[in-house]
């Protein structure tokens, strides 16, 4: 495996401890926002594996996606919670933005989006694995 998709790996699973401690501490907006970073940093890992270069300084998960030649390769499932992520990558910053996630996001939907975050990691690094 290139150094920079191990970088990337790493990077995807240290996001993902960081996550677990948000959502300990009920800290839902931090810990979905560090969800999306966890599925960002593991396309990263499929882009410089994939292609031998670095990925671009984008956050938009559906545009990696592309990138990664990853899309062809989920189900629609999968798209749907990968372009639902991207949300808690932009919204999730500013003040107004915040509020309106916290009244249409219960916490239970915070629990599935770490649960979900959690399977789609390890989906995603036993993909990448496999071809190893």
């Amino acid at each position: 495996m290139l150094k920079q998709t191990e970088y990337w790996l790493k990077e995807a699973f240290d996001n993902y401890e960081t996550a677990q401690i948000l959502m300990n501490s009920k800290k839902y907006i931090e810990a979905a926002f560090f969800c999306h970073l966890t599925l960002e940093k593991i396309i990263k890992a499929f882009i410089t594996d994939r292609t031998k270069q670095l990925p671009p300084k984008s956050h938009n998960l559906l545009l990696l996606l592309e990138k990664a030649s990853l899309k062809s390769e989920l189900g629609e499932e999968q798209m749907d919670f990968l372009a639902n992520m991207n949300l808690y990558q932009i919204e999730g910053r500013y003040p107004g933005d915040r509020e309106v996630l916290y009244q249409q996001t219960s916490v239970d939907e915070f629990n599935d989006i770490f649960k979900r975050t959690g399977v789609e990691l390890e989906w995603l690094k036993q993909k990448l694995k496999s071809k190893q």
